[in-house]
């Protein structure tokens, strides 16, 4: 295990170190890339992986989840958002410098993913908690702010994402694997739910 990098030649290789976890690749400039090793230890490359540099928030003090996760602004590829411990950081220059975009909430535990929606960046959407009791929460104005939405049940959250048109209507996915309780659709940002796991 590990992160491996393809070449344009299909030649695979290992980078950044550890077990492989979280990657992300900028979508403009494919020189520009982003992995990590276990519990957030997050580096960049800006020449396609020759070099890499470590950008730890907190100067490098800042750990996350197993895999903590990266996003890259779907509308301005020099910003990117990274989950740790009890925080969620933004960064508008690649990682160079962090800003703490949640220190108006009290987070007990790791955050463990991550959205930014295609259609307005500032909405922004996390989820974080325990293996079993997960909490989602919301910003309208990119980060200086956020409601705590509902959760349709409690159990281990695996998936987040929004449509790439409306920043309201998310789904969610969950890793118990009971019949019955799988895929779940917010039309309104997570204040209601509706299950449209239906056979799955």
């Amino acid at each position: 295990n590990g992160t491996k990098l393809r070449s344009t030649t299909g030649t695979w290789t290992d980078e950044v170190g550890g077990d492989g976890m979280d990657c992300a690749i900028n979508p403009t400039n494919a020189s520009v890339l982003y992995g990590e090793y276990q519990f957030g230890g997050l580096n960049r490359s800006t020449n396609g992986g020759t070099s890499w540099t470590e950008i730890i928030p907190e100067n490098g003090n800042a750990s996350g989840a197993w895999i903590s996760p990266i996003v890259v602004d779907p509308n301005n590829n020099q910003t990117i958002y990274f989950g740790t411990n009890r925080a969620v950081y933004k960064s508008t220059n690649q990682g160079t410098a962090w800003s703490k975009i949640t220190s108006t909430l009290a987070l007990a535990n790791d955050v463990d993913h991550i959205a930014v929606a295609a259609s307005n960046s500032n909405y922004i959407y996390f989820i974080t908690g325990t293996n079993n009791v997960k909490e989602i929460y919301r910003s309208i104005n990119g980060g200086t702010s956020w409601t705590k939405m509902t959760t349709p049940i409690s159990d281990r959250v695996s998936w987040l994402s929004i449509n790439p048109t409306d920043p309201n209507l998310i789904y969610i996915t969950y890793a118990n694997y009971a019949s019955g309780n799988k895929v779940y659709r917010s039309s309104n940002g997570g204040s209601t739910w509706t299950n449209i796991t239906g056979t799955l």
